[in-house]
């Protein structure tokens, strides 16, 4: 099983790693269904299942050790989206593999 961090919170076990991955994820979380896969440097923009669907993909097939996530307007409501819906979800996603 891999252990995915989020936020700025890392692995207690920090010391026995040489290298840290961290992906920086610009965006929104909305009530519409985003896009496919980001491409280049433009925002994740879609609903919180389309954000654990696309993180889900990034932990899985590329070597990312935390997400931070950068609202693309900053809102305590898009920081508590994030926390409440698309960490658990994408922690559970990754753990079924």
């Amino acid at each position: 099983m891999r252990t995915v961090q989020f936020g700025i919170s890392l692995a207690p076990n920090i010391a026995d790693m040489s290298i840290l991955r961290v992906a920086n994820l610009v965006g929104s979380i909305t009530n519409r269904r985003g896009g496919g896969q980001p491409r280049g440097s433009a925002p994740l923009e879609g609903t919180s299942a389309y954000w654990i669907e696309v993180l889900t993909s990034l932990a899985l097939a590329t070597p990312f050790d935390a997400f931070i996530f950068w609202p693309q307007v900053p809102s305590d409501e898009q920081i508590e989206r994030f926390a409440r819906e698309v960490v658990p979800g994408m922690r559970e996603a990754v753990e079924k593999e």
